[in-house]
C-alpha cells in the first residue's frame, strides 16, 4: 500500500488534525489552570451536594416505614391533584387497594428518567404498570381477582387505548395546539417555573414528532381523540363503573386519563365533547372520584 507524503495529507491528515487539536487544548489549560480548577471544583461539589441529597431524602423516605409506598410525583394543581394521567392513576390505585403511601414531590423524576415513580422498602420501581402489578403481588391484593379473562382482556386493550394513543392526543393539544396556556390557568407556578415549562415545549414537539401523532394536523389529531373517547363512552355506557356495579384497577387508569380533560384541559375541544357528546364518561369521573377520592379537595393547591 502506498502513502502520501506527510506534508500531501492523505493517510497523515486525520493524525494531523488529531494532534493540532489536543496541543490546542493542552496550551488552553496550561494558560487557564486557575478556571479549569473552578470548573473542576464547581463539578465537585454538585455531585457531592446530590449524593448527600439523595442520603438525607432516602433517610426520609425509609423513617416512614416498612411496606409504606413513597410516591414520587410533581406537585398538585388548583383543580387536579396530578398533570400526569400516571400519577392519578397510581394514587386511585393505592386508595383502592387500602395501600399505605405518602407523596414525595422533591425527587419527582424517577430512574427512568419518567415521572411518577415509587419506592417502597428501599427498592425503586418505575412505571405505573409495573408499579401496579408489583404492589399487587407484594401485597397480594388482587382486585380484579373475579373478573372474566374476556373482561380482563378487553379492559387491558382499553387501558392500552388510553395510554399509548389518547395520552400523545392530550399531550399535542397541552404541549403544542394550545401552547401550554391552559395548563397554567389550572397549574398556578412562579415565572421562573413558567419559563422552564415553556422551555420544554420543543422537546415535547419533537417527542410527538418522533412518536407519530406530531406528524399529523392538528384536526386530524381531534378526529382520532373522538373515536378514542367514542369507544369508550360506548362501552362504559350506563354502567357505574367499567366493569359493572364495582371499581376496579382498570378504572383507575381511565380515571387517570379523563381528569386531564375534565379538569386539566380548560378550552379543549376534548372537554367540549364530553359535555356535548359523552356526558356519561363526566359522571363516570364523578363516580370514581366520590368512591375514591373523598378528600380530593384537600389535596389541590389552594387558590
Amino acid at each position: 500500500m502506498a502513502y502520501l507524503p506527510r506534508d500531501g495529507g492523505g493517510c497523515w491528515a486525520e493524525e494531523d488534525d488529531t494532534f493540532s487539536i489536543f496541543e490546542s487544548v493542552t496550551n488552553f489549560l496550561l494558560r487557564n489552570k486557575v478556571y479549569v480548577a473552578a470548573a473542576v471544583g464547581v463539578v465537585g461539589a454538585v455531585k457531592i451536594y446530590r449524593v448527600v441529597r439523595k442520603r438525607r431524602l432516602r433517610a426520609v423516605w425509609e423513617s416512614l416505614g416498612p411496606n409504606v409506598v413513597v410516591h414520587h410525583t410533581i406537585l398538585p394543581g388548583e383543580v387536579c391533584p396530578s398533570i400526569t394521567p400516571f400519577a392519578v392513576k397510581l394514587e386511585s390505585f393505592f386508595r383502592l387497594a387500602k395501600i399505605d403511601y405518602k407523596n414525595d414531590y422533591e425527587e419527582p423524576m424517577g430512574p427512568k428518567n419518567k415521572v411518577p415513580w415509587i419506592t417502597i422498602n428501599g427498592e425503586d420501581i418505575s412505571d405505573s404498570e409495573i408499579i401496579i402489578d408489583r404492589l399487587q403481588q407484594m401485597f397480594n391484593i388482587h382486585p380484579d381477582a373475579n373478573v372474566p379473562p374476556k373482561d380482563n382482556a378487553v379492559a387491558t386493550a382499553m387501558r392500552i387505548m388510553l395510554e399509548e394513543h389518547f395520552y400523545w392526543g392530550l399531550i399535542s393539544w397541552r404541549y403544542d395546539e394550545d401552547a401550554m396556556n391552559g395548563l397554567f390557568q389550572v397549574f398556578k407556578l412562579p415565572l421562573l417555573y413558567r419559563l422552564l415549562f415553556k422551555s420544554c415545549r420543543g422537546k415535547m414537539q419533537r417527542m410527538l414528532y418522533d412518536q407519530g401523532t406530531g406528524r399529523h394536523s392538528f384536526e386530524e389529531v381531534h378526529s382520532f381523540m373522538k373515536k378514542d373517547l367514542e369507544a369508550l363512552s360506548v362501552y362504559i355506557g350506563d354502567k357505574k363503573f367499567f366493569h359493572g356495579d364495582n371499581i376496579h384497577v382498570v378504572d383507575c387508569a381511565i380515571f387517570g386519563a379523563l381528569t386531564q380533560i375534565v379538569y386539566n384541559s380548560p378550552g379543549s375541544p376534548y372537554t367540549r365533547l364530553l359535555k356535548d357528546k359523552y356526558s356519561n364518561l363526566l359522571a363516570y369521573t364523578e363516580r370514581v372520584k366520590q368512591r375514591l377520592w373523598p378528600d380530593w379537595d384537600e389535596y389541590l393547591v389552594k387558590k
